[in-house]
């Protein structure tokens, strides 16, 4: 009730969905280990339960379950088995494991992809472009995340890029595993982890303090606004010819600012301004008039 309700969040991750990660064991559920009979009842019932009660509470459609953090080869058969489970129980929901390899024998039991921006339209492997098109025709998800491009050491332009990369290759959302690691001492931005790719926020005396890196992540996000926005304004056929022109331009002038997201650095701050200067002129001009 919080999340959706006071905070007005659209999104949540599925209480008990993640049964682990590359890194860490795979988790049991009630005591009983995966793979066996009595998991299988036991987490088809407890999902058939939360379903109920998330349909109830109207929250059903904002639900995601981040199944598995970058599993490896081993553990891709706990992904799909996992994954049937859910599926059969909560057909709604959207299931998604972070990572880049060895998805063949999920297609057709995720319904959500989230590889890593580095190997998004690659050539050769997973997540090749014919592979994101079949997919996509399929009517699955694709988001993406990325580690590197959140920390310390990255250019400022990257955090603001991103949402304009993200609008460009047409991913749905952004992953991100946690904003806040904190962890329990004085200086937590002391280690490699919390220099920025696990912090974008701090720990201050009355409360988060927040970072050059997360305002300009928003400022990217507003941009991702601006330009959803116009391409739907182009799209409808509703604006002026000469003023629909001047948007079709604006338009391209943005997917050829970064037209390969492994690369973010890449962006022009100037050209980045002035584009999202003339979106908002344009929109401006589309908007209603007050009588």
């Amino acid at each position: 009730a919080y999340l959706f309700g006071e905070l007005g969040m659209r999104h949540s991750k599925l209480p008990h969905g993640q049964r682990g990660g590359g890194h860490v064991n795979v988790r049991d559920f009630a005591g009983l280990k995966e793979g066996t009979p009595e998991f299988e009842k036991a987490f088809h019932d407890y999902l058939c339960q939360a379903r109920r009660h998330l349909s109830e509470r109207g929250w059903l459609a904002g639900m995601d379950c981040y199944i598995f953090d970058e599993p490896d080869r081993e553990r891709i058969e706990v992904v799909r088995r996992c994954a049937a489970i859910i599926r059969r129980a909560i057909p709604e929901v959207r299931i998604f494991p972070a990572c880049a390899h060895n998805t063949r024998s999920l297609i057709g039991i995720l319904n959500a992809w989230c590889p890593p921006t580095a190997y998004f339209g690659l050539p050769t492997g997973d997540f090749r472009p014919e592979r994101i098109a079949e997919g996509r025709k399929r009517g699955e998800t694709f988001w993406w995340y990325n580690q590197a491009d959140n920390c310390l050491g990255a250019p400022v332009i990257t955090h603001r890029a991103l949402p304009w990369a993200s609008w460009n290759a047409g991913v749905a959302g952004y992953f991100v595993w946690t904003i806040n690691n904190w962890g329990g001492g004085a200086f937590p931005w002391a280690t490699s982890l919390e220099l920025g790719e696990a912090m974008a926020l701090y720990p201050g005396k009355s409360g988060p303090v927040d970072s050059i890196r997360w305002e300009q992540t928003r400022e990217g996000l507003e941009d991702y606004d601006y330009l959803m926005m116009l391409e739907n304004a182009v799209e409808k056929g509703n604006m002026p010819a000469p003023l629909s022109q001047r948007g079709r331009t604006a338009l391209e002038r943005a997917r050829r600012l970064l037209p390969d997201p492994r690369c973010l650095i890449a962006a022009s701050p100037r050209e980045m301004l002035d584009i999202r200067a003339e979106i908002g002129e344009i929109l401006d001009q589309t908007a209603p008039r007050p009588e």
